[in-house]
């Protein structure tokens, strides 16, 4: 089990049957807490397995269990799901968050996928770095996205997905998400490349060494699947910073979803 405090991780604590065989990591760790701390617990499936966040703590004196999950992800796997809709939850292995109201995913593709970004095409996003409004966090219909200081931390297990109104393109989960450091024409790599499913095994096109894509997406020349387009001087009615759908127009509504 590895034990982060306040989203750095300490190290391993052990307990239970076979905790004396261990070669690695340590059995115990000691914390030195004060007031807004926050502790986390995660395991492991082995060697190179996928991370799962167990719980979040806050210490007020003492540590308080956090009743909020961490994505719609942990949601659905802990049974708290009723469906697609809008949930709360601590988005805390991306930093020390406030809580926010997301929507979650809970039927498509096995559900438990959270919206992190959408955009209206009555509303293009601009290009900011920051956090864009907040008040529409869980909405369908408003735009808004997360910050690069938050989303840029998110660490998905499966996949991020962006969609618009007819495609779903599937890109790898060691992808990082950061709209302040570009991936503007830089060359072809994993994260330039989206995928039909998760298992990344078929691209959605071919892709090219012009990339005008300012977060994962396609490296097409930012022309269609990019979360964060560099369009300005190709296109006046696709601002810089507005996401691109796949059929390289903004009158669609395009989302980013992780899980």
């Amino acid at each position: 089990m590895h034990i982060h405090h306040n989203g750095i991780d300490k190290g391993y604590a052990w307990s239970g049957a076979g905790a004396g065989n261990r070669d690695t990591g340590t059995y115990s760790l000691v914390l030195l807490l004060n007031q807004g701390d926050y502790v986390q617990t995660f395991v492991s499936s082995g060697s190179g397995g996928a991370t799962r966040h167990l719980m979040r703590y806050n210490f007020t004196g003492h540590l308080v269990k956090s009743a909020l999950k961490a994505s719609c992800r942990e949601i659905l796997e802990s049974g708290m799901s009723t469906g697609s809709g809008v949930y709360q939850v601590d988005i805390d292995d991306a930093g020390p968050l406030n809580p926010i109201g997301v929507y979650c995913d809970m039927t498509t593709d096995g559900g438990g996928w959270t919206l992190m970004m959408n955009q209206s095409p009555s509303e293009r996003l601009p290009y900011d770095f920051s956090t864009i409004n907040s008040q529409n966090f869980g909405s369908l219909t408003a735009s808004y996205r997360l910050g690069a200081s938050a989303i840029r931390a998110l660490r998905p297990t499966v996949a991020w997905v962006l969609t618009d109104d007819t495609n779903r393109v599937y890109f790898r989960p060691s992808c990082v998400v950061d709209w302040e450091n570009s991936l503007h024409n830089k060359p072809i790599g994993p994260c330039s490349q989206g995928f039909t499913s998760r298992s990344f095994s078929t691209p959605v096109s071919p892709v090219t060494t012009a990339n005008g894509s300012m977060g994962i997406g396609q490296n097409n020349a930012g022309q269609y699947c990019s979360i964060r387009a560099f369009m300005f001087n190709l296109d006046p009615s696709w601002p810089p910073g507005a996401a691109i759908s796949c059929a390289g127009t903004t009158s669609q509504t395009v989302r980013l979803w992780f899980k």
